[in-house]
């Protein structure tokens, strides 16, 4: 596929102008020739291990026998190849230090939008075992799949894909979306209508200036805002379906 640079650059600037991003003053597009590279294996140069959340530890699967585990720590053992989530962005830390709240073994988990699986895996991890993960990408269902093959959970969890919870027909205990605020914000009434009485929602993706509008959304639709979390301009949510 060949692509017209000029009007690959007027794209990214109109999408720059025209999105409430944090500190949009502060991002520039700057273009330059470079040399040929294996971009897919170049970037883990500079992936390795890393604590997340506050038991978790993510470590690239290419490191896994060179790391020194704690017993407290939640090994996610992950290769995100193409797909979206390495872990070390902020909006997974807070969700994952949601699902260290609320996670009971009995739970029914989805992971709306798994990109690499991560959330899935730790819902895993704490002790859930019956998992959905969807997402729309086919690329992203088939890293998250390796990845819960590298973790040895893929049994417990269901792969699917989906156009977030549109066509959804199960009820949830747990629903759980790293995502994007309008994205968020397109699935918050679905998500009261699937989860069990007293379920938790766990949303990330969340600008700063997007949390009011997302709480507001959030308790028009009959959810109790439990915790909300922040971080480096982003924001997480915990909310619950009041019985």
């Amino acid at each position: 596929m060949t692509y017209n640079i000029d009007e690959q650059l007027k794209k990214i600037r109109g999408f720059i102008e025209e999105t409430p991003l944090a500190y949009k003053e502060e991002i520039e597009v700057k273009t330059g020739m470079i040399d040929e590279m294996d971009w897919e294996n170049e970037w883990k140069k500079y992936f390795h291990n890393f604590k997340v959340g506050r038991n978790f530890l993510i470590v690239p699967s290419w490191e896994y026998a060179d790391v020194e585990i704690a017993d407290s720590d939640k090994v996610i053992k992950i290769d995100p190849g193409m797909a979206f989530g390495t872990g070390d962005h902020a909006t997974t830390s807070l969700c994952l230090t949601f699902l260290e709240d609320v996670i009971k073994p009995s739970d029914k988990v989805i992971d709306v939008g798994t990109g690499s699986g991560i959330l899935a895996i730790g819902a895993y991890l704490l002790g859930a075992r019956n998992i959905k993960a969807t997402d729309i990408d086919d690329l992203s269902l088939q890293v998250s799949k390796e990845n819960f093959a590298l973790n040895d959970c893929g049994a417990d969890i269901t792969v699917m894909p989906a156009d977030l919870l549109k066509d959804e027909t199960e009820n949830y205990d747990v629903v759980v979306a790293n995502i994007l605020a309008h994205i968020i914000d397109d699935m918050i009434d679905d998500a009261y209508t699937l989860l069990n009485d007293n379920g938790r929602f766990i949303a990330s993706g969340i600008i700063v200036e997007k949390r009011d509008e997302i709480i507001t959304h959030m308790t028009a639709a009959g959810f109790s805002i439990t915790e909300v979390l922040e971080e480096e301009g982003w924001v997480a949510i915990l909310a619950v379906k009041v019985a």
